[in-house]
């Protein structure tokens, strides 16, 4: 069954089955025809077993799966699927604690590696060396990898059994250890957006009864008070709520608006602010040098250039 499988020969594995050959069967070191039809990419014979029972979650005796191995080495987003559907684990792992997931981030590209975390795959799974993927995809130098996983919230924290930072450790790869940190920054910044929207709709609903002048001057004090305090994050939340009462703002509004935008680190929202101030003052405005300067500083930051 295995070397029918290895082949590729869908007939003869077909034959084999119908001939009551175990479809189980494993060799001595418990690697089944799923196996190697998984590990070399025939998805045809892959779902051939499946279809005659084939025990899709069945490791070999280091731990490998089907997934786990289709992820290691050929297996496509079609043969990969093909075993999920049919109930795949995502979180089995070796017996060096290697998962799927883990596999995919060293070895392959991000479509295997957005396919397993879109089924449930968990980003911060960890090998009995404390890799994540995070690591093993700057292992291998593979900035794309690296930067998905960050845009999809992989944590730059864990440290290997051997004292290794992320961080660290791409500058060793000769990565672009700024550009990784951005990648973080752009999942922080989108994650605190989202949380803030949540927020913003309730402090809506408990200020809905105010009149409008007492809700500008409340979200205004608090604004001016999170700027002095340099609380960027409230002030980017009390200058929404003041962008959503649709009123008149005063052109400075919109300066300390992109100021608190550069510092949280959102250079593309922050130029956006700081040349509608601008176009709203021209070059008589009390902070048109200082605007400008902080769009130079935000054009660095989307482009990459340390600032």
């Amino acid at each position: 069954m295995i070397t029918a499988a290895m082949s590729g020969s869908k007939t003869e594995v077909a034959s084999l089955l119908s001939s009551g050959y175990p479809v189980d069967a494993q060799d001595e070191y418990g690697r089944s025809a799923l196996y190697f039809a998984a590990k070399d990419n025939k998805l045809n014979i892959v779902k051939v077993l499946l279809e005659s029972g084939a025990d899709v979650n069945l490791q070999t005796a280091s731990g490998w799966t089907a997934l786990a191995i289709a992820a290691r080495y050929e297996g496509d987003v079609a043969t990969l699927t093909a075993l999920l559907d049919a109930g795949a684990d995502v979180h089995l792992s070796t017996k060096d604690g290697w998962s799927p997931i883990l596999s995919a981030a060293r070895y392959r590209g991000t479509d295997i590696v957005k396919l397993l975390l879109d089924r449930g795959a968990n980003i911060e799974d960890k090998n009995n060396y404390n890799m994540t993927a995070l690591y093993l995809a700057v292992a291998a130098q593979n900035e794309d990898v690296a930067m998905f996983l960050l845009r999809r919230g992989a944590s730059l924290d864990p440290v290997t059994t051997e004292g290794k930072s992320i961080l660290g450790f791409a500058k060793e790869k000769n990565m672009n250890v700024d550009a990784l940190q951005r990648a973080r920054n752009e999942f922080e910044l989108y994650e605190r957006k989202a949380r803030m929207e949540d927020r913003l709709l309730e402090i809506e609903q408990r200020d809905a009864s105010l009149p409008m002048s007492i809700k500008r001057d409340k979200y205004l004090v608090a604004f001016t008070g999170a700027l002095k305090s340099e609380d960027f994050l409230s002030a980017l939340f009390y200058a929404n709520l003041l962008d959503r009462l649709g009123i008149p703002m005063d052109d400075s509004f919109y300066y300390f608006w992109g100021e608190a935008l550069l510092e949280l680190q959102d250079p593309d929202g922050a130029i956006e602010k700081l040349n509608f101030y601008l176009s709203r003052v021209g070059s008589s405005g009390k902070y048109y040098t200082s605007a400008l300067q902080m769009i130079l500083r935000a054009e660095k930051a989307r482009d990459g250039e340390v600032i």
